[in-house]
């Protein structure tokens, strides 16, 4: 029994495919007697399986399971199994007789059947499961593979006719990453594009995520890889996934790091002690690494993950609910993210849903985008008396901030246009204080400002009673860092603080 594993549209499909077509003829059927092809799907209907399997081998149509077995027995065949999701046992599902390792065979050696089984599935825990002799992960093709696909389904000669095209076509075939099914997709979407104008408008919209230009790409490439996620066993579970989307692509994302994002955004939460928080995550990486949703990679420092460009292209997708709203999640914070993001009238913000925003710089129009107001001389950011910009603005990373060394080190002060927020994350930016105005976050539950410039914080950090998580790691612990109204009493009112 061999077990042939990998992410959906890689081309496990395609490969069993190419095993049963080989065998088709009588002289290249290597000995097999039978040779029985079946797709199981998600939702496999076995009496259906059962029937199509008697139609193969010529067995009435009335035949069970029981007759298969006794039929197969003493017969050399081979099972190919396509999309199986679940674990399926052969013989009581199907009728089928299990395939003897080695070691049996030798103890049977008046029975010797060539009885041969492969099956694909997207998930290794399955395929564990099903304890096949031998395991194949189907692994995204190289670049210069990549490139060979994709100009099969693209028109080559126009390719090949255009200097400035060809450059194109290669950073379009890029950005499907080596999976095979996303270099079909594109590479049919691209097939009538004869013009420079059309491939740069393609290859912006590929960076964009403007997927409804693109055809064939939600229907053929996002809903196929979409059945993994669907798949997951919890929404817990899904919702872990969806944050790793979080993270830029190709970006490395230390497993610590992770888990603690997922402890501050309450998805690990019914823990004793940060051992068992982090026990737990591990299991969920572990669970999403099985199901192809997540790859799980050592470091020189520390284990890794990160997501498969198109597996994230996908995540967000689902975030943006399949398209419908894209503003929901802000990742990169660039000027002209920012810009674009500002767009949004004041009524659209009152009615979006949770929106997250991740910058990984700081400059004057971060600030601008967050309080209306520049920073002044002095490093303050002050906030207009307004109603707020932002109101449902739960989540909020600007995190490793890029000051220059002129600019003075700014207190943060958009809290105000800001108070649905329940994480907040300011780890490595080069800010001096708190205001006083974060008393206005009443619901929120994550504060990390590790390696910032912060010496003191303000009193008005008690006001903070939904306060469960408080990361100040690598700051100098000054003797007036927690406020000077005793700073131990201030802390211990936070009734429902967990990690300090």
């Amino acid at each position: 029994m061999v077990g042939i594993w990998g992410m959906g549209g890689v081309g496990k499909t395609t490969l069993l495919n190419e095993i049963n077509n080989s065998l088709l003829g009588g002289d290249t059927n290597l000995g097999f007697k039978y040779v029985i092809s079946l797709v199981v799907s998600k939702e496999p209907q076995f009496m259906k399986l059962q029937n199509e399997i008697s139609k193969r081998l010529g067995l009435p149509s009335d035949s069970g399971k029981s007759d298969i077995f006794e039929f197969l027995k003493n017969k050399d065949f081979l099972l190919l199994l396509d999309d199986i999701w679940k674990i399926v046992d052969l013989p009581e599902a199907l009728g089928i007789p299990l395939p003897l390792r080695q070691s049996q065979n030798s103890e049977n050696r008046g029975q010797r059947y060539k009885r041969k089984v492969i099956f694909t599935t997207r998930d290794d825990d399955v395929c564990a499961y099903m304890n096949p002799h031998k395991k194949i992960k189907v692994e995204c093709m190289d670049e210069e593979e990549a490139w060979h696909l994709f100009k099969q389904y693209t028109n080559q000669e126009i390719i090949n006719s255009n200097v400035v095209i060809k450059k194109l076509a290669r950073e379009v075939m890029e950005r499907c990453s080596g999976l095979p099914l996303a270099l079909k997709v594109i590479g049919r979407a691209t097939s009538n594009m004869k013009t420079p104008e059309e491939w740069r408008h393609m290859l912006r919209s590929l960076i964009k995520m403007d997927v409804r230009t693109i055809t064939g790409i939600e229907e053929s490439l996002f809903h196929n890889l979409k059945v993994s996620f669907d798949n997951l066993v919890s929404d817990t579970l899904r919702e872990c996934f969806l944050c790793c989307a979080q993270w830029r692509k190709d970006e490395h994302i230390p497993i610590s790091y992770l888990i603690e994002h997922w402890i501050g955004c309450g998805l690990i939460s019914d823990f004793g002690n940060m051992g068992e928080a982090f026990d737990e995550g591990y299991s969920l990486i572990a669970k999403l690494n099985e199901a192809c949703l997540l790859e799980l990679n050592s470091g020189f420092e520390e284990d890794y993950v990160k997501l498969h460009d198109v597996i994230r292209d996908m995540a967000l997708w689902i975030v943006s609910e399949c398209g419908k709203k894209k503003n929901k999640w802000i990742i990169g914070g660039s000027d002209d993210d920012l810009r674009q993001f500002s767009k949004l009238e004041a009524g659209t913000w009152q009615e979006t849903k949770p929106i997250l925003l991740k910058c990984t710089s700081f400059n004057n129009s971060h600030a601008k985008f967050l309080s209306d107001q520049n920073i002044d001389e002095k490093g303050q950011l002050s906030v207009a008396a307004t109603s707020p910009r932002y109101p449902n603005l739960q989540s909020l990373f600007m995190n490793c901030f890029v000051l220059s060394d002129q600019r003075p080190e700014v207190v943060i002060n958009f809290f105000p246009h800001t108070p649905s927020l329940t994480y907040l994350n300011l780890s490595g930016a080069r800010i001096a204080g708190l205001s006083k105005e974060i008393r206005v976050l009443v619901n929120l539950r994550y504060l990390n400002i590790s390696n910032t410039k912060i010496q003191s914080l303000p009193s008005e950090l008690k006001e903070l009673k939904e306060l469960k998580y408080f990361l100040f790691n690598g700051i100098y612990f000054r003797r007036h860092f927690l406020p000077k109204v005793d700073g131990l009493a201030t802390i211990s009112m936070l009734s429902k603080l967990q990690v300090i």
